[in-house]
């Protein structure tokens, strides 16, 4: 099994690379499987961290902050995260909060990273408006194509713009 940073190195990206749009996180809003350096301040045997202990939020940071590193010194000389979208599960869409703050910050930390928040929609998704019920499929979460659409409107002038772009 090769690591994260050996699998990286098979993505096609260099200094011609004028930006490397990531978008993850959905699924994120659970325990991590810890990597050994991370587990040094933790017993031997416990090789996650829990969601709600102390230090995840830490974890995740400094894991967007080193994957988006990593593309950098590919050579891209933008990473844009686009933070994981608004989803109807109440209990799903607090915990994705954190989830993009976390984003936002570990890729302001980072070499080349910046974020785009994607998020913005829930109060149509959630009141059941025509919009919300057009733009998430019938689990509340899966974006249709006219939610992806209307989300490329919201963030265009802003990913146009990281790019170089006209919008």
């Amino acid at each position: 099994v090769k690591s994260f940073s050996q699998e990286i190195t098979t993505v096609k990206i260099n200094n011609k690379t004028r930006a490397v749009v990531v978008y993850l996180g959905v699924n994120d809003a659970q325990g991590i499987w810890l990597h050994k350096s991370e587990r040094k301040a933790r017993k031997k045997r416990d090789k996650w961290i829990r969601w709600n202990e102390k230090g995840w939020s830490e974890v995740y940071r400094s894991r967007v902050t080193a994957f988006s590193n990593l593309l950098c010194d590919r050579g891209a000389k933008k990473v844009i995260w686009l933070t994981p979208i608004d989803v109807k599960p109440k209990k799903l869409q607090k915990r994705l909060e954190r989830i993009r703050q976390m984003q936002k910050e570990g890729a302001d930390a980072s070499k080349c990273g910046t974020s785009i928040a994607s998020s913005g929609d829930i109060r149509h998704i959630r009141q059941g408006t025509k919009l919300g019920k057009s733009i998430r499929s019938h689990d509340g979460s899966h974006m249709t194509r006219q939610g992806s659409r209307l989300i490329w409107r919201r963030i265009s002038a802003k990913m146009l713009g990281l790019l170089g772009l006209n919008p």
